[in-house]
């Protein structure tokens, strides 16, 4: 009977040392957890003002691409290369005087 308590005794004292070095182990845990959301919250508070800034720098951009290619498609280019063609036809005959 002796002999089962001392056997009982060291195993709740081995069991109370894994308890301590389990519980070592999770603050560890713990305290990592919290420090990678410590960092992912200074990360988001940093960079999220400067990709919606980013954001908006690329939407002006677009608008003024697309303003663009609005003025662009505009153009008669028929009309212009008839006015091109008359430009150069009436031009010939004064290139042709200066000696080009």
């Amino acid at each position: 009977m002796l002999e089962e308590r001392t056997e009982l005794c060291a195993l709740l004292r081995e069991q109370n040392a894994l308890l301590k070095k389990q519980l070592s182990a999770a603050r560890l845990c713990a305290l990592v957890c919290g420090i990678l959301l410590l960092a992912a919250v200074l990360a988001a508070v940093i960079l999220l003002p400067r990709m919606a800034q980013t954001l908006q720098e690329v939407s002006d951009a677009v608008s003024s691409m697309q303003l663009a290619v609005d003025k662009i498609q505009k153009i008669d280019i028929e009309t212009l290369n008839q006015a091109i063609a008359d430009l150069q036809r009436i031009i010939a005959p004064l290139a042709s005087l200066f000696g080009n």
